[in-house]
């Protein structure tokens, strides 16, 4: 999508004002893909929860979905497509495919969100849902489906249950230029150790009981705590520069923006000065209308994001739908630009800057 470029500069170097950059993206034509973009926060990150988190203080999760399909093998590395911020890779279901499934950490189910593709496979399907998330259409009617087998890259799960849509919520082709079969999310993620290299475009899934990967002191470890069988990381923001404010943000690979902030969430939060009325996107359950503006800092462990363009949902979009206590959401556009190891099973989250973070960090606390 060449028309995302202005957006993906916009952590390189600081806003002037919010009025320039946005006139600069329309100059350019961009001015869609921001919404798109936008899009995916809300379209990936409240989906319902059917699966349950092991305990924060499991050292390793046991009775993991997903395994190396030889039994020697304890690391397996693979490419992944790009598109609009967001990771996708190649997968096969009961032995047809290859279909393309989003990885995201901010659905609590892997789903099937083409309902074409349940009718290809044949699948049954048993209990029947009501899925909501952010906006203000009324629930999609969902099922379960029974056993799916999946795999890919040596790596396989003999028996997955699905969630499937029954009709296309969102046009997954049209905003990102390929199709979308479905999302796999707290399933795979549970089942290893998950780096990431972006400017590689590569993703290596590592046996939970082998030897940690080696990090030196470029890399940065922050907690991971399991909710809902999501991730949430604790860390500070600042809104102006002057205050530091700790949050509690979902860290979602599957959402392509940089950052979401729920201003309801804690009274300290609140609309930046300098901010433009925007429809932010489509989410799962329609248009979410909001604030874009910039926030001063975002820190992550031992590194700054200064500058940031963030997003300000309306609080009436979240009303309901989001159940579990958090401040935002951390997206794949602030993500991208490290080097990533997210590992459920010993709950921390470790990173490093890569080559596509230009702008300089500073490894000082706030």
């Amino acid at each position: 999508m060449a028309t995302i470029s202005p957006w993906l500069r916009l952590l390189e170097a600081p806003i002037a004002t919010l009025q320039q950059f946005l006139s600069f993206c329309i100059s350019l034509g961009a001015c869609r893909s921001i919404c798109g973009l936008l899009g995916g926060l809300f379209l990936l990150a409240a989906w319902p929860a059917f699966a349950t988190a092991a305990p924060p203080d499991a050292e390793v999760f046991i009775d993991s979905p997903f395994r190396f399909k030889k039994a020697s093998q304890q690391q397996v590395s693979m490419e992944y497509k790009a598109h609009g911020n967001l990771l996708i890779i190649p997968v096969f279901l009961n032995g047809k495919g290859p279909y393309n499934f989003l990885l995201d950490t901010g659905i609590a189910t892997s789903l099937i969100t083409n309902p074409k593709l349940g009718r290809q496979l044949g699948v049954q399907t048993t209990k029947a849902y009501n899925l909501s998330g952010v906006g203000k259409k009324a629930p999609v009617l969902a099922h379960r489906t029974n056993s799916v087998r999946v795999e890919f890259a040596g790596i396989e799960a003999p028996s997955i249950n699905f969630i499937i849509v029954t009709k296309q919520v969102v046009a997954f082709e049209a905003l990102l230029g390929i199709q979308i079969h479905g999302i796999l999310g707290y399933d795979l993620f549970r089942s290893f150790i998950v780096s990431i290299h972006p400017t590689l475009g590569q993703i290596t899934f590592t046996e939970p009981t082998a030897p940690r990967p080696t990090t030196d002191d470029s890399w940065s470890s922050l907690p991971i705590e399991l909710d809902d069988s999501r991730p949430y990381i604790t860390t500070n923001i600042s809104l102006t520069g002057s205050q530091a404010i700790p949050l509690r943000l979902m860290l979602d690979t599957g959402a392509n923006h940089a950052l979401s902030l729920e201003t309801a969430s804690d009274p300290r939060l609140s609309l930046p000065p300098e901010r433009q009325r925007a429809d932010l996107g489509y989410g799962f359950s329609g248009l979410i209308q909001g604030y874009l503006g910039p926030i001063a800092l975002l820190q992550l462990g031992a590194y700054q994001l200064r500058s940031l363009l963030t997003a300000f949902p309306d609080p009436h979009n979240l009303v309901d739908r989001v159940t579990v206590p958090r401040s935002g959401t951390l997206g794949f556009d602030v993500l991208r630009r490290f080097d990533l190891i997210i590992d459920y099973p010993h709950n921390r989250l470790l990173l490093r800057p890569n080559s596509d973070h230009r702008e300089q960090f500073e490894q000082a606390s706030l």
